[in-house]
């Protein structure tokens, strides 16, 4: 998990509001910081070291002759294939990180671009030549990002808080968003729940330009989901199917530089991808599940069944157990930025905070 954010349009003196926003991300991205600023544009960047733990993943991050630059949140599974086709076409990289071919494929292929990324993420791609600022999210909308659109300045960042750090923001409440959470128990994009600030939604991709002082933007989908039916597939068929792009998934997101384990609550979900991990590694894999002290919420019997049954080096974790892990209840709601509804956030967090400390 990384932070990113910025803006183009409107000069913000000083590089004050852009180290404010790299404040606001930090929890997202502590092992470096980054901005890159012109007289029209900032980009700014928050770093977790996954993949390329070398400063020549640091970002924001450039092409060869530094005309395109990129913020990115995220991982990129097809990185190695379209780093091959590349450097076929003569692009040169200076490190191995999958963010170094972002602004390379962007000179190939313009906007249309994301729609060769395999992988979940937000991005920023600033093209210094043509003032062109390009967002995009993965078509899950597992990475998030909000922007904040103006005819002065557009402005994103992967956090509604780090937007908040800008001047000229509309924080007043959405009504119609605050009417939505009441009745679905979440926000849909792209509302928030502030007037001046919009998620981007899954598959969407958003384009500005800076001319004179007048930016101008649009937004298009450049995934939709279809599905085509097969009723002349078995069972067996369908079955041996899903299998097979199960574990091609699993494979391709196994790709790291930091060692990785498995979140396992013993529901099917998590069960699949931690048979499919312990297939991919070939024996191995750490696996953890969080206990409650509420009997009614404790599945550590499913978890530790699954484990035994895939082999996996399995560990639980108590709830209560994890020092200063109900202290910051209020920090972690502050985080989203806005109205949150998901509890799973306080395992998680007990977790990367018992991860961390080990």
């Amino acid at each position: 998990m990384c932070g990113i954010a910025g803006w183009l349009g409107e000069r913000l003196q000083g590089e004050g509001y852009a180290m404010q926003m790299v404040q606001a991300l930090h929890h997202r991205g502590p092992d470096a910081s980054g901005i890159r600023s012109w007289p029209e544009a900032t980009l700014v960047h928050t770093r977790l070291s996954i993949i390329d733990l070398s400063p020549t993943g640091a970002q924001p991050m450039a092409n060869e002759d530094g005309t395109i630059w990129t913020v990115f949140n995220g991982e990129i599974y097809n990185h190695r294939e379209l780093r091959h086709d590349l450097e076929l076409r003569g692009h040169l990289f200076r490190g191995k990180s999958d963010t170094e071919v972002l602004p390379h494929l962007y000179e190939e292929h313009g906007a249309e671009f994301v729609s060769r990324l395999r992988g979940m993420f937000a991005l920023a791609i600033y093209d210094t030549r043509a003032r062109r600022l390009i967002l995009a999210r993965d078509r899950f909308g597992i990475k998030p990002l909000f922007y904040s659109p103006g005819r002065e300045r557009l402005a994103f960042a992967s956090e509604i808080n780090a937007l908040l750090e800008l001047p000229g923001i509309d924080n007043r409440p959405d009504k119609q968003a605050i009417y939505d959470f009441a009745a679905l128990f979440y926000i849909p994009a792209p509302e928030t729940f502030y007037k001046g600030i919009r998620a981007l939604q899954p598959g969407e991709l958003i384009e500005a330009r800076l001319d004179a002082d007048e930016v101008s933007w649009k937004t298009w989908t450049y995934h939709r989901w279809s599905i085509t039916p097969d009723p002349g597939m078995t069972l067996t068929e369908a079955t041996d199917r899903a299998e097979t792009l199960l574990t091609t998934a699993v494979r391709r997101q196994m790709e790291s530089d930091v060692p990785i384990g498995s979140l396992l609550s013993g529901g099917i979900d998590s069960s699949l991808v931690s048979v499919a991990a312990q297939e991919v590694l070939h024996g191995g894999l750490q696996t953890f599940n969080v206990r409650f002290a509420e009997k009614e919420y404790d599945e550590t019997w499913a978890a530790v069944a699954v484990a035994r049954h895939i082999g996996s080096d399995h560990e639980t974790l108590e709830m209560n157990g994890v020092r200063g892990n109900w202290d910051n209840v209020t920090d972690l709601l502050l985080h989203a930025g806005q109205l949150f509804s998901d509890t799973s956030l306080f395992a998680a967090n007990g977790r990367a905070l018992w991860g961390w400390r080990r």
